[in-house]
């Protein structure tokens, strides 16, 4: 296992696709690098639970990531981040290891300081890798893979949930640019008793010509706590990690459909301002599933993203919609099959 000081380390910062980390001195270790978080300073809410989501949320988190098209096709690593010999042996990647470091503080209500290093393939053993990473302006930050270069909005939590659960979304799309919408949903522990985390964040962009929303891509982050906040100073290992998913099996389709009765809901807005209810699920690997429906220069957004639990009895499903650019309604529910 490699440690590396804040002090040897360097300190890069994108709002669109990540940069890799230069100065790298050897393909037989992985260097770390010191990320930032932003903070936001929006007026502190009073949040439910607040104080447990704190503990649950806050910690340093391993994982591996990729990103996904509309249609649930998982997308490639770009081929600038991957070296020649994978290429020339006829290896594709297709998913990122990650370390994310996040934070909630109790006298900070709303906020969240998140921030995810995705790390680089290097020829060599394969565990090996160079750290670089990117991170969101104010309440959540994503690895933001299918982002183009223009900067999102802040994302602010919308729904907090005690275990950690959280929707973070604007509050309005904005006239130009690009937004995201970032749902992360805790599934339990693992067998070692740490816990486990989905984060999907969709990626919303305007057609530059036309101006109307489209999605630009699904980030999903599959990821478990390593252990407590360590304050951004030091973060890395060598070897281990989780195994990467974008190419196995998808959930079918039998597990998600039937009779589902909801046990609990948080959430805000207007039920019936839009929904995503009425487009084809798009299924996904780790018993992921989602629907979205983008239409419009105005912002008729709809999205749902749901997870099964492990044992397949129950499920999570959480909830956004945007009604002429401005947010209407977000929720997450837990739900029994009938």
């Amino acid at each position: 296992r490699i440690l590396v000081s804040a002090k040897n380390m360097q300190t890069v910062r994108t709002w669109g696709a990540p940069h890799p980390f230069h100065g790298a001195r050897s393909a037989s270790a992985r260097k770390c690098v010191l990320a930032k978080a932003a903070k936001t300073t929006a007026a502190a809410p009073v949040i439910p639970a607040w104080p447990e989501f704190c503990r649950s949320a806050s910690g340093e988190w391993e994982g591996v990531s990729c990103t996904f098209n509309g249609s649930g096709e998982a997308q490639p690593l770009p081929s600038n981040y991957v070296p020649d010999a994978y290429r020339q042996w006829g290896v594709e990647l297709y998913d990122w290891q990650t370390v994310v470091s996040s934070r909630a503080l109790p006298e900070q209500p709303g906020q969240l300081e998140l921030v995810c290093r995705r790390m680089m393939p290097t020829v060599g053993c394969e565990a090996d890798a160079v750290a670089f990473t990117e991170e969101r302006s104010g309440g959540a930050a994503s690895s933001n893979g299918a982002a183009a270069a223009t900067a999102a909005p802040a994302l602010r939590l919308v729904v907090t949930e005690a275990d950690g659960s959280y929707i973070a979304a604007p509050a309005s799309l904005p006239s130009e640019g690009n937004a995201a919408v970032e749902v992360c949903m805790v599934r339990g522990a693992s067998g070692e008793g740490k816990a486990q985390r989905v984060r999907v964040v969709h990626q919303l962009r305007r057609n530059w010509q036309s101006m109307e929303w489209m999605l630009a891509g699904v980030d999903v982050h599959n990821e478990r706590c390593d252990g407590p906040y360590r304050g951004l100073v030091e973060l890395c290992g060598c070897g281990g990690g989780m195994s990467p998913f974008g190419t196995t099996d998808r959930v079918a389709a039998s597990q998600v459909e039937g009779s589902w009765r909801t046990v609990s809901s948080t959430g805000a807005g207007e039920p019936g301002s839009a929904s995503a209810a009425g487009s084809e699920a798009v299924l996904l690997p780790l018993g992921l599933w989602m629907r979205s429906s983008v239409q419009g220069a105005e912002g008729e957004v709809a999205i749902e993203v749901g997870t099964l639990m492990p044992g397949g009895s129950q499920r999570k499903l959480a909830r956004v919609a945007f009604k002429s650019g401005q947010l209407a309604h977000s929720q997450m529910e837990v739900q029994d099959r009938s």
